[in-house]
C-alpha cells in the first residue's frame, strides 16, 4: 500500500472499548489505536501488546534545594540516569554536596525528575558524613517533579536539610510510574 498526501488510518476506540472486545487466537495480528492512552495495540492472540513501550534513557540533572538557604553540588559527583520503558522510569544517581550556607533548613527536595511521578512513590535513599551520625534512617518519595528526603527520629519524619554538610554524598534510586 502506498499514498501520497494521505495517511493510512487503523481502527480508533477508547480502552473501555478496546478491553471489551471478544477476542480468540484466531483475531492474533488485529490492530487499534487507543484514544484514551494514545497508544497503538496489536492483540497477539493472547494479550493486546503495544509498541509504543519503547525504550529510553539518558542523564538526570536534578539538584538539592532545602525549603531555606542554599546547598552547592560537587559538579564532579552528580551523576544520574534514567531509564524508561512504557510509562515505568527507573532513575539512579550519585550526588555529593560541595557546599552549605549557614542557617540552612526545613524540607530538602531533590529537584526536577527526567519524568513527572503519577503518584507518590518510595525512593531508596542513603547518605553518609550528616551532621548528626544518628541521622543515617532517611526516606525519599518522588511526588510530581520532585523527590521529598526526611530522616526518621522517634518514629516520625522530620526535616533533613539543617543536617546535610559538606562532603556528604548521597545515593538515589528508585522506580515509579509517569502519566
Amino acid at each position: 500500500m502506498s499514498a501520497q498526501g494521505d495517511g493510512f488510518g487503523i481502527p480508533r476506540m477508547s480502552t473501555s472499548q478496546r478491553l471489551s472486545l471478544s477476542l480468540t487466537t484466531g483475531d492474533a495480528g488485529l490492530m487499534v489505536f487507543d484514544i484514551t492512552s494514545k497508544t497503538l495495540y496489536t492483540w497477539d492472540g493472547v494479550a493486546w501488546t503495544s509498541p509504543s513501550a519503547i525504550y529510553s534513557d539518558g542523564l538526570w540533572l536534578a539538584q538539592l534545594i532545602p525549603a531555606v538557604g542554599t546547598i552547592t553540588e560537587d559538579p564532579a559527583v552528580k551523576t544520574g540516569y534514567w531509564s524508561k520503558i512504557g510509562n515505568t522510569v527507573s532513575i539512579s544517581m550519585k550526588l555529593r554536596v560541595q557546599a552549605v550556607a549557614m542557617g540552612t533548613t526545613g524540607l530538602l527536595k531533590m529537584v526536577t525528575l527526567p519524568y513527572p511521578a503519577s503518584q507518590e512513590t518510595a525512593v531508596v535513599v542513603t547518605a553518609d558524613q550528616l551532621d548528626n551520625p544518628a541521622k543515617t534512617s532517611i526516606m525519599g518519595y518522588a511526588v510530581g517533579n520532585d523527590i521529598n528526603l526526611y530522616h526518621y527520629e522517634n518514629g516520625l519524619l522530620n526535616a533533613l536539610s539543617q543536617h546535610v554538610s559538606a562532603g556528604a554524598t548521597f545515593w538515589i534510586s528508585g522506580t515509579y510510574l509517569t502519566p
